[in-house]
């Protein structure tokens, strides 16, 4: 902090000097202005300043990079996108230019378009195996691979909520066993009821399941949510599930939220919701055919026909994307 401030005082000093200075020297005024910004976390600010002086840093991948992130941690993730898109890549590409690739793309679920750099990040020093285990597992997720995923997931050890993110996608490839073996060796951590409740569930046991969750663990809203939902409690469901979206977004939980909407309210918010959910323009297959069926229950055959040809049209020679348009 005190770093931050001493820094933020030399920059104001030099503010009036910049305003007259060659374009150049006002080009590094502005980076360092918003590189200031985006280590005090003021990501929004940093936005401007960053992405302005990438106007005079054309060549500079770098730059990109945290003008992407900038715009990507203050909500912005297409304009971070539109900024790294068309960056070439290679094996001399920084580490932190690949990951501002792949957590934008990640973010809008293109798996496929975030496939080139999370593989030129494998095996860097500079990258903690627990964020490439991470990222690794969010693609193999939103490219359908539930089980690579649960297996990416596990290897980034037990912290945090990998081993219930682990489970739940063993459950999703239809592994329930392999769920139930993973989960008898999660005993204590901050998700121990979480993966409790997912024992119960692998066995079939959904009231079992939903009474194990507590109400400290950041992992129980989601779940919550999704027992209720397939429990029948919709209303129940609905703000189980605006909870857990108001700690992070998940588009197939928002897909979850518009179902559970549909059963409450009926149509019109539902429809809101998943139309909002296409605009993201995501490749996900997996993601597709939940959007896709949850339009199908709202009786919107013609936009789940569109979904399912997105599906095809961003992923180029996938059979699953075919067998999605067929259905």
């Amino acid at each position: 902090d005190e770093a931050l401030a001493e820094a933020g005082g030399l920059l104001d000093e030099l503010q009036a000097d910049l305003a007259a200075a060659p374009p150049v020297l006002a080009t590094r005024g502005l980076y360092a202005e918003g590189l200031l910004l985006l280590a005090s976390r003021k990501y929004k600010d940093a936005s401007r300043p960053l992405c302005k002086a990438l106007e005079g840093l054309p060549e500079s991948a770098l730059a990109a990079a945290r003008c992407a992130r900038a715009r990507r941690l203050s909500g912005d993730v297409h304009g971070a996108l539109k900024v790294v898109t068309d960056l070439r890549l290679g094996e001399g590409t920084s580490t932190e230019v690949l990951v501002e690739i792949v957590e934008a793309n990640l973010n809008l679920w293109r798996p496929r378009s975030a496939s080139l750099a999370l593989q030129l990040m494998e095996g860097r020093p500079d990258v903690s195996d627990k964020r490439m285990a991470r990222l690794s597992a969010l693609a193999a997720l939103q490219a359908g691979d539930f089980a690579g995923a649960a297996r990416e997931y596990r290897s980034g050890g037990n912290s945090s909520d990998l081993p219930v993110r682990a489970a739940l996608a063993y459950i999703e490839a239809g592994e329930a066993s392999e769920a139930r073996s993973y989960l008898k060796t999660i005993k204590s951590g901050s998700s121990a009821g979480c993966s409790e409740a997912l024992y119960e569930w692998s066995r079939g046991r959904l009231e079992g399941a939903l009474g194990r969750l507590g109400e400290s663990e950041a992992c129980a809203p989601a779940l919550r949510g999704r027992f209720l939902f397939l429990l029948g409690r919709y209303e129940q469901a609905a703000q189980a599930l605006g909870k857990a979206l108001s700690q992070g977004d998940d588009p197939r939980l928002r897909v979850l939220l518009a179902r559970s909407t549909l059963r409450v309210s009926g149509p019109g918010d539902a429809k809101v919701m998943l139309d909002h959910l296409r605009d993201l323009d995501a490749e996900s297959i997996s993601l597709l055919t939940d959007l896709a069926d949850a339009y199908v229950e709202l009786d919107l055959v013609d936009d789940a026909r569109g979904v399912a040809a997105d599906a095809v049209d961003r992923n180029p020679g996938k059979p699953e994307g075919l067998v999605l348009q067929a259905r």
